[in-house]
C-alpha cells in the first residue's frame, strides 16, 4: 500500500467536472473530500426541464436525491466526494455522489498528471465503472 501523503499536493485543489462545474478538494478526516464550489447545469437537465432550471437563478437543489428528506438541500456547497487516505494500485478509493441522478456511486480517482484527474463509479460489484475526466482550475484555465 502506498502512503497517500504523495497525492496530497497533487489532488488538493479546485477541478473542472465535465460540465465545467467546479470541486474543491481538501484533506478531511476520512482522507480527501470534494465540495462543489460552482455548479453549472448540464445541457441534458436543462433540456428536460427548460424553464424550471432557468428560473432557480443558481438556487439549485438535490431534487433528483433518492432520499426524500435530502431533495431540499442546496447543491452548492455539497460535499460529493470522499477518497479514503487509503491508496492501492496508483488509486484512491471512495464514493462519489452524483446529483444530476441521486446516486452515490463506490469508485476510485487516478491522477493522470498535476492538472488532470479521472474519477470512476462503479455498480454490479464494481464491475461496471465509467470515468470521468477532471481538469484543475488554474489562473489561465479560471476564465473558462
Amino acid at each position: 500500500m502506498a502512503d497517500s501523503n504523495f497525492y496530497a499536493p497533487k489532488v488538493v485543489g479546485t477541478w473542472y467536472t465535465k460540465s465545467q462545474s467546479q470541486v474543491t478538494i481538501e484533506p478531511c478526516d476520512q482522507g480527501y473530500c470534494g465540495v462543489l464550489t460552482d455548479v453549472v447545469i448540464p445541457q441534458f437537465l436543462i433540456d428536460k426541464y427548460g424553464d424550471n432550471v432557468a428560473a432557480m437563478e443558481g438556487n439549485y437543489i438535490d431534487a433528483l436525491n433518492k432520499d426524500p428528506a435530502l431533495r431540499g438541500r442546496p447543491v452548492l456547497g455539497l460535499q460529493i466526494l470522499v477518497l479514503n487516505s487509503n491508496v492501492e494500485k496508483n488509486r484512491i478509493e471512495g464514493t462519489i455522489y452524483n446529483p444530476e441522478d441521486g446516486e452515490t456511486y463506490n469508485g476510485f480517482m487516478e491522477l493522470i498528471d498535476d492538472d488532470n484527474i479521472r474519477l470512476s463509479g462503479c455498480i454490479l460489484f464494481n464491475l461496471i465503472c465509467l470515468g470521468e475526466d477532471w481538469i484543475r482550475v488554474t489562473p489561465s484555465t479560471a476564465s473558462r
